[in-house]
């Protein structure tokens, strides 16, 4: 089981620069370019991770592995915590909204936002049932 979160590097100078740019000089908010690539990388890597979890057999009962992935897109705060066992962390409601998501989700599936779906919107999304 698999909960991704997907987002864009924030600094003031450049989101002042890019909201300038991307909607006239008038301000406002946009989505960026690399917001929308990252987005596109991180769906056709999940694609690939389901498509991959099937050639993968469980060891006592020989069937296919099964790969729930939910995505999602928002802000978070990562860092590395520890002092003896470093490791990397990511923090935030976008975080959690994706391991829920990943949680509730159809098995063989990708669970995606509506904030998700609207940066990779030329994909074919389906509504599970």
């Amino acid at each position: 089981a698999v909960g991704v979160v997907t987002g864009e590097l924030v600094s003031p100078s450049l989101r002042e620069v890019d909201t300038k740019r991307s909607s006239g000089g008038k301000g406002g908010v946009c989505c960026t370019d690399a917001s929308t690539l990252n987005a596109r990388d991180l769906v056709a890597f999940a694609k690939a991770m389901i498509q991959g979890s099937r050639d993968v057999m469980k060891p006592i009962v020989n069937t296919p592995a099964i790969m729930r992935v939910g995505i999602h897109t928002g802000s978070c705060v990562s860092g590395i915590i520890g002092t003896k066992n470093l490791k990397f962390c990511l923090l935030g409601d976008a975080v959690e909204t994706a391991a829920e998501m990943e949680s509730t989700g159809t098995p063989d599936c990708i669970h995606a936002s509506e904030a998700l779906v609207g940066l990779v919107s030329d994909e074919k999304w389906e509504k599970c049932k």
